[in-house]
């Protein structure tokens, strides 16, 4: 955790028809808690890149994402540093 993924039938149709994935993004704790009370709160931020539409579902938390430790990654909501806390 965390990475989320841009969700929802919609998403899940469009990844079937064009053989694509959905978009992740990578996202400190804090932000991944702000979306278990919101599956939405990122929609005005985080737009899909894969070509995919914007999920009806909003994101989810899911995927595996490289380890922070060392690296550097940023959380992509509010562009802190993605540490190994984060991992």
């Amino acid at each position: 955790m965390p990475r989320i993924e841009n969700t929802g039938t919609n998403v899940a149709e469009y990844c079937e028809e064009s053989g694509e994935g959905s978009s992740t993004f990578d996202i400190c704790n804090g932000c991944c808690t702000q979306l278990e009370y919101d599956p939405h709160v990122f929609d005005c931020i985080l737009s899909p890149y894969n070509g995919d539409p914007q999920g009806i579902d909003g994101y989810e938390v899911g995927g595996v994402h490289p380890d922070y430790e060392g690296e550097r990654y940023t959380c992509e909501t509010c562009f802190k540093p993605l540490t190994a806390r984060d991992n």
